[in-house]
């Protein structure tokens, strides 16, 4: 039995997902993630807990990026004095190179805008947790989002 979620973004958690491969083609766009954790309220989930998916497709039915920003920053020092500045950088990449960026990256948002857009963070994955990791900020114009996945893993263990 398989799982099909069609545009209910925000019945998912991200904390923990990681897209593992994206796929941009005519058609759309495509991620595989990992750790995608289906909510309770989600009209997939039987289980009525937060419990995480299996390797789930996100397909973006007739996806187009509308733009891809890398995230500026601001350091500041102890007495919140600002020590350097990076302002967003609006990238402009072929598919083959946004499909590069988005693969083994942390996908930290997937949210509807209230122009029918969709936005999603995605995080360079990083162990050390002092370094300063590249954030992008992606904007997808779609007909529709759908979430398909065949199994469930375990519950979510709220810490």
């Amino acid at each position: 039995m398989s799982f099909c979620s069609v545009n209910e973004t925000s019945k998912f958690g991200y904390n923990d997902c990681i897209i593992i491969k994206s796929e941009i083609r005519e058609d759309g766009i495509k991620f595989e993630l990992e750790a995608l954790i289906v909510r309770a309220n989600n009209s997939q989930n039987t289980n009525y807990t937060d419990s995480y998916a299996g390797e789930t497709c996100c397909y973006m039915k007739n996806g187009k990026i509308k733009s891809f920003v890398k995230a500026g920053y601001k350091y500041y020092d102890a007495n919140d004095n600002l020590i350097e500045e990076k302002p967003d950088e609006e990238l402009k990449l072929t598919n083959k190179e946004a499909e590069a960026l988005l693969t083994e990256i942390y996908m930290s948002e997937l949210e509807k805008n209230d122009d029918g857009t969709y936005t999603v963070v995605a995080e360079v994955i990083s162990e050390d947790i002092s370094e300063n990791v590249d954030v992008y900020i992606i904007t997808i114009e779609c007909d529709e989002v759908e979430m398909t996945w065949e199994h469930y893993m375990n519950r979510v263990q709220n810490n």
